[in-house]
């Protein structure tokens, strides 16, 4: 006999799938490639380059203009560019200096990972099949990692709301 009251007591390790997606329309099957020592949660921003086959991680933090501290390769996105740090800490407010930060093209986002838990790999770059929602609408204050950029960077297929 089953007990009715088993998973009344159940906690999850944060949200999951259930709580950012609003509605999924079209989804794939895909590789979903996390870099060493990161995350994927559920519900994570992912790009891919070569037509849905492999995902990477999508999100990044928008320039702050009076940070000194990014290091050298650091990525951040500012007015729908995503810029990469040539140089360790450079000065506030130098965005526009290509001897500073390259402009590496639009910020873009296609896929959101379906996944129930966060996964996290420690040393080396880890490899995993899952279902990516390529049409969808996420719940923005739902998710894990948001900002105004990543509306832009997602829309019209990954409606953020």
């Amino acid at each position: 006999m089953q007990n009715k009251g088993a998973y009344n007591q159940l906690n999850t390790r944060g949200k999951t799938q259930d709580d950012i997606f609003l509605r999924i329309n079209k989804s794939v099957t895909a590789t979903v490639v996390i870099p060493a020592n990161t995350k994927v949660r559920p519900g994570d921003l992912l790009v891919t380059a070569d037509g849905g086959k492999t995902f990477r991680p999508a999100y990044l933090n928008e320039y702050d203009n009076t940070k000194l501290d990014y290091v050298l390769g650091a990525k951040v996105v500012f007015e729908g560019i995503t810029y990469k740090a040539l140089v360790d800490a450079p000065e506030a407010d130098t965005i526009s200096d290509n001897t500073k930060w390259k402009d590496e093209g639009a910020f873009v986002v296609n896929g959101s990972a379906m996944i129930t838990f966060e996964r996290e790999t420690k040393d080396t770059e880890e490899s995993f099949k899952c279902a990516v929602a390529v049409d969808c609408e996420l719940l923005a204050h739902e998710m894990y990692e948001f900002n105004e950029s990543c509306r832009v960077a997602g829309f019209p297929n990954i409606l953020m709301k």
